[in-house]
């Protein structure tokens, strides 16, 4: 049993040998543990990893690329299973969940990245999984059974793995099926009733066919209580899931097919937001609040109440939120990987993809740390003036496809990686907004359920890119990388009026970008365990709309009698 972090592990893998023994005699070992899937040795007292993030596998020792790489032993041990558990396990990394749903991603590297959910908006740190690129940070972070190796690559990752890796790439690669029959199974065990069962069987060969099928379940009650009397979720941070991946294999004389499947069905209830500071001008309790669905005034502050509200320093464990709910997510996604080895020294690999994603937090996400209520001047009824409380409902599908040609020249002096890229994706999403808003005029207005603020759109994306990377070798000590990389997107956006109250009709709008990087980079190897390299490298972040860039008072136009009339387009490039 080893134990790691506040959790308890425990381990059983049967291959036939020891399961036999097993049946026979009582109380005999169960488990026989495999060396890790990647390549190790030890040279000089220095473990050799393999990692891919030059397209080709290498050791970690002789790849010049800033980059931290966990195999299969160190991901066990420090229970890691989804991207997030690597923050502040590597340098200039950060990786954190942004507020309002657990499944979202917010990676920095380097200072450069973003938190931004929008479907609209790209990340700026590139995350692949067996060579794929997850396009979102929505949906990003989800259990990924069978995970063998994870590669943080720090700086501009343009040439190789293309467009939106300014910031850096997370190279995610999964085990392959065993040869052999082989059953492991993995309970974890934590705090606040935490639970997990990872199940993975191999087939063993079939001729030249092999399989592994994992399932994984699990369950977490969170750390905070919400003490609302009417909530819809008393445990906050909450967590469910199941995750299922299937991995097919052919093996023939010259060429490789792997087949997989992931499946991840799961729901949470995202972390509560904790209030520190509310500024002083902006709570005098008597600033009254009109709701913008009614033109009624109320007697009340929202901004007062949450400065009433403040916590210190340390974690607030009890919450009164009376909107915060769960959200559902479904996440899928196949890989169909063939590599061929048409000569001896060149080689062809094809990735093609499809991966969808649904999330449905319909039930709410409350961000301003508590319940606060306001009452009309005329006595007649109550109200929720919330500061900030939303809800969404968003999907998005990406279909992907990669050609690479991998080989060597001159003895193996002079290696390199060409290929052709092609991206396309479709995404929509309403996101209607509950707030409350000081305006310079000394009231508040409140955009209620009736009449909420918010965006409402759906985007479509096309990437393609060709690339050339070449490793040459000019002395048995130096050797010289140069790449480059050609990448051209279109986008468009739809404000889509059906729902947001704001508009009257659809407001559409579609750009094309194009960009050419490189990259140079000198490599002295000084010996098995030491290498010095410089570098020059580029990245490309391609052109985003921002749904959320309009005036959420234009129908308030006198002329308009209040209802909504902006003719104009309310997206913005950059």
């Amino acid at each position: 049993m080893n134990i790691n972090d506040k959790n308890s592990t425990s381990n059983l893998k049967i291959k036939p040998l020891a399961f036999a023994i097993a049946c026979v005699v009582s109380g005999q070992t169960l488990a026989a543990e495999d060396q890790p899937l990647v390549e190790k040795g030890q040279t000089k007292g220095i473990e050799r990893i393999s990692v891919t993030a030059q397209k080709r596998v290498s050791t970690l020792q002789e790849t010049p690329i800033a980059i931290t790489a966990f195999n299969e032993e160190a991901l066990e041990n420090l229970g890691i299973k989804d991207i997030s558990d690597v923050n502040n396990l590597s340098p200039n990394v950060k990786i954190i969940p942004p507020y309002g749903s657990t499944f979202n991603v917010g990676m920095n590297i380097r200072g450069l990245g973003t938190a931004e959910p929008s479907l609209a908006i790209d990340p700026k740190v590139g995350i692949y999984l067996d060579g794929v690129y997850l396009a979102r940070n929505s949906g990003a972070i989800f259990n990924i059974v069978d995970l063998e190796r994870m590669e943080v690559l720090r700086g501009p990752q343009g040439t190789l793995w293309g467009k939106n890796t300014t910031g850096g790439a997370l190279n995610l690669v999964t085990s392959k099926p065993s040869e052999d029959f082989e059953f492991k199974q993995k309970f974890t065990m934590g705090s606040n009733s935490q639970f997990n069962s990872t199940t993975s069987i191999d087939t063993g060969a079939f001729g030249d066919f092999t399989a592994r099928v994992t399932y994984m379940t699990g369950e977490h009650d969170g750390w905070a209580k919400n003490t609302f009397e009417g909530a819809k979720e008393k445990n906050l941070g909450a967590e469910d899931v199941d995750a299922l991946r299937i991995a097919l294999r052919y093996t023939g004389d010259d060429f490789t097919v792997n087949y997989s499947y992931d499946r991840t069905d799961a729901s949470s209830v995202s972390i509560p937001v904790q209030i520190s500071n509310v500024r002083d001008f902006a709570t005098n309790p008597a600033i009254p609040t009109i709701d913008l669905s009614t033109f009624k005034a109320y007697n009340g502050n929202v901004f007062a109440m949450m400065a009433a509200n403040e916590h210190d320093k340390s974690r607030q464990t009890e919450f009164e939120l009376d909107n915060h709910g769960r959200e559902y997510v479904d996440i899928e996604g196949h890989n169909l990987t063939f590599d061929w080895d048409f000569s001896d020294h060149h080689s062809f690999k094809s990735i093609s993809s499809i991966r969808s994603y649904d999330s449905d937090l319909s039930e709410g996400a409350d961000t301003d740390g508590g319940a606060y209520f306001a009452t009309a001047f005329d006595g007649s009824d109550t109200i929720a003036i919330p500061a900030f409380q939303y809800s969404s409902v968003k999907s998005q599908e990406q279909k992907s496809q990669e050609f690479q040609l991998l080989g060597e020249f001159l003895e193996g002096d002079l290696k390199y990686v060409a290929g052709y890229y092609y991206f396309t994706e479709e995404g929509q999403e309403d996101n209607p907004w509950t707030l409350s808003a000081l305006l310079p005029s000394g009231q508040i207005f409140t955009f209620t359920e009736a009449m909420p603020a918010g965006v409402f759109y759906s985007v479509t994306a096309d990437s393609s890119a060709l690339f050339f990377n070449v490793d040459y070798k000019l002395t048995d000590e130096l050797n010289v990388i140069a790449g480059v990389r050609y990448t051209k997107d279109k986008r468009s956006l739809t404000n889509v009026a059906e729902n947001d109250p704001l508009l009257r009709n659809d407001l559409s709008t579609s750009e094309e970008w194009s960009k050419t990087v490189g990259s140079l980079l000198f490599n002295y190897v000084m010996n098995e365990d030491l290498t010095i390299y410089t570098s020059v490298a580029q990245g490309y972040a391609a052109g985003v709309y921002n749904p959320g860039t309009k005036s959420p008072y234009a129908f308030l136009n006198p002329a308009n009698l209040g209802e909504a009339d902006f003719e104009g387009t309310y997206t913005s490039r950059s």
